[in-house]
């Protein structure tokens, strides 16, 4: 993206560039001044800052981004393959020009692209294709020399444009807090909507409808501590924010581009808030609002959660996050509809007040959160695994989980499955396992509806069957339609632990709603056939000694790998995993030594 603006010529970009130099010397460096200094920043962030008082450490070799000076920095770690979009339009009050650069100049960094007053009004913004797991340096500049205050927004995204309307929560900033009532808190949050897709995003009294989420994780595990009802639109307000140009108006639409901003006082109007159960996550289907607030009127389906999941004498090493599950109809019928849940993490403060406390995570559901922050703050847990199962003409589940060995043979097995948009829900979760494994501390946790929401809350009951562990809802969609099927925009989580290894097994979600297929399958870690140990080497007829009898048993493992009545596992005597010359030889020689 390119504004063409008249060049000064090299000779002039260098005297230019020097005299700045100088006359900045004596005034105060940001501490973003130098490229190794560069400050990181996320995806959905949006952050004010200056370049007065910078120096020059970088120059563009396009002819039309040349002329600056005054430089600052900042790095960009991609999450994913995808796109890049860094942008000064919300604000600057000087000429700017933005470039995307693969390294710092001192280390041999190149200018991926620039730009020079796209946005309008001497603003600029740049793209570029990312990565996963590359850094990426913006630098901010000044045309012929200048500085100044700006704001940079920074989004990522997966994948390019899409086809027709893509909503996704690109931020929260605020939240309210009410009561308590009855040792019950309830909170709701301003929402910063974005329609990152290229046609228009469908916006009035039953679309798109929003949904706010609260978890806890705390010592290795991540529960859902809290729901709200569905909060639905009501009058698009378009403007920039997105990372991208807005185009099309307001009103009963969101223009391709555009950001729509609503309090959280607007937010929490328990008039434009209605049952979740009344919501097709799928296709967005939605009557509307309904139901009163004659109960416990302070917290009535705002986002509710008891003090005493947020107590710190309870939970002295909890992180918490909120997270926030978008449906629009015509963004699912486009099939962009994966990408509706954000999450951002919070903190819990004196009289149970909540401020946000980390960078929101755009399109990444807080199931994440359990391996971004596993082993403490911002410290990573490589043994939680994430997969997305995708359910055959419906939408997707999240399923994650973690085995942790606690010695003496026994290890701990968790499991946690988010249905992000599956209308048809989920109504059972089977871990396979041998039939006999030893299984104990078994556990569930879901989340507690409220005020007047008509699904049924009772627990999953768990069995273990030949097959393996398996938690259902006790009532299936025949017998109640409102039983507690795991819903869109909800996680629960499971556990138990086990006398017996992991290995790669499957857990098989079971379908609540009728549908064509009654189950979809995740790939997990689950317990395996415990291997067996042997007392007494070459003990192969298990009689408790070594003698004669042993000989015909070793025999049969030796040609056949087994022996009736035996255990071959005390054939292999050097404990090398199989048997060869090398163990009849130790056979022979403990029996004539015996």
């Amino acid at each position: 993206m390119l504004t063409i603006r008249r060049p000064s010529g090299v000779c002039a970009v260098l005297a230019t560039a020097g005299l700045m130099s100088a006359a900045v010397r004596s005034s105060a460096q940001p501490v973003n001044d130098n490229c190794p200094d560069a400050v990181e920043v996320f995806g959905g962030e949006v952050y004010s800052s200056s370049s007065i008082g910078a120096t020059n450490d970088g120059f563009s070799m396009n002819q039309f981004c040349a002329g600056s000076a005054s430089d600052v920095w900042y790095r960009f770690v991609a999450p994913f393959n995808g796109n890049l979009v860094a942008h000064l339009c919300a604000g600057a009050n000087f000429d700017t020009i933005l470039g995307i650069w693969n390294g710092c100049p001192q280390n041999g960094g190149t200018e991926l692209d620039c730009n020079n007053d796209s946005c309008g009004m001497l603003r600029s913004i740049e793209s570029v294709e990312i990565t996963a797991s590359q850094e990426y340096w913006i630098r901010i500049a000044g045309w012929e020399g200048e500085s100044g205050n700006f704001t940079l927004t920074i989004i990522a995204s997966e994948t390019g444009t899409p086809g027709g309307p893509d909503v996704v929560l690109s931020n929260m900033t605020e939240v309210n807090h009410y009561g308590p009532t009855n040792g019950t808190h309830a909170y709701i949050t301003d929402t910063h909507t974005c329609n990152v897709g290229d046609g228009n995003l469908a916006w009035g009294g039953t679309t798109p409808l929003w949904a706010w989420n609260a978890y806890r994780l705390e010592a290795g595990r991540l529960e859902q501590i809290g729901m709200s009802w569905v909060k639905n639109g009501a009058f698009a307000v378009a403007g920039p924010g997105c990372g991208m140009l807005c185009l099309g108006d307001g009103g009963p639409v969101l223009g391709a581009g555009c950001r729509d901003v609503y309090s959280a006082d607007f937010n929490a109007d328990q008039g434009h808030l209605g049952p979740r159960s009344n919501v097709n996550a799928l296709t967005g289907a939605y009557p509307g609002p309904s139901g009163g607030c004659l109960v416990d009127p302070s917290i009535c389906k705002r986002l509710q959660i008891a003090e005493s999941d947020l107590d710190p004498a309870l939970h002295p090493d909890a992180l918490y996050f909120f997270e926030g599950v978008l449906v629009a109809g015509d963004d699912a019928t486009a099939g962009n509809a994966l990408n509706n849940a954000s999450h951002k993490r919070v903190s819990v403060g004196e009289g149970y007040l909540i401020d946000f406390a980390g960078p929101i995570h755009v399109g990444r559901p807080a199931i994440e959160a359990w391996r971004d922050h596993g082993l403490g703050l911002n410290m990573p847990d490589p043994d939680v695994v994430i997969t997305a199962v995708d359910v055959f003409e419906d939408g997707r589940f999240h399923c994650a989980h973690r085995v942790k060995d606690l010695g003496g043979g026994t290890w701990r097995y968790e499991y946690a499955l988010f249905n992000l948009n599956v209308h048809r829900a989920a109504r059972s979760f089977q871990v396979s396992m041998p039939e006999g494994t030893v299984v104990s501390n078994v556990g569930f946790h879901d989340v507690a509806y409220h005020s007047g929401e008509s699904i049924d809350g009772a627990d999953w009951t768990v069995t273990q069957n030949a097959l393996g562990l398996a938690w259902t809802c006790t009532q299936t969609f025949d017998q109640n339609p409102n039983a507690n099927a795991l819903r869109y925009a909800t996680m629960y989580t499971f556990w138990f632990d086990a006398a017996a290894p992991p290995a790669p097994g499957t857990a098989t979600i079971g379908l609540f709603r009728p549908g064509n297929g009654d189950s979809a399958i995740a790939n997990v870690a689950a317990p395996s056939m415990v291997t067996p140990t042997c007392q007494i080497p070459g003990d192969v007829n298990l009689d408790q000694s070594l003698n004669g009898g042993d000989i015909p048993h070793f025999v049969n493992c030796r040609l056949f790998g087994a022996s009736p009545g035996g255990d071959c596992a005390c054939a292999d005597m050097d404990t090398s995993g199989g048997l060869d010359d090398a163990d009849t030889l130790l056979f022979v020689n403990a029996m004539l030594a015996n």
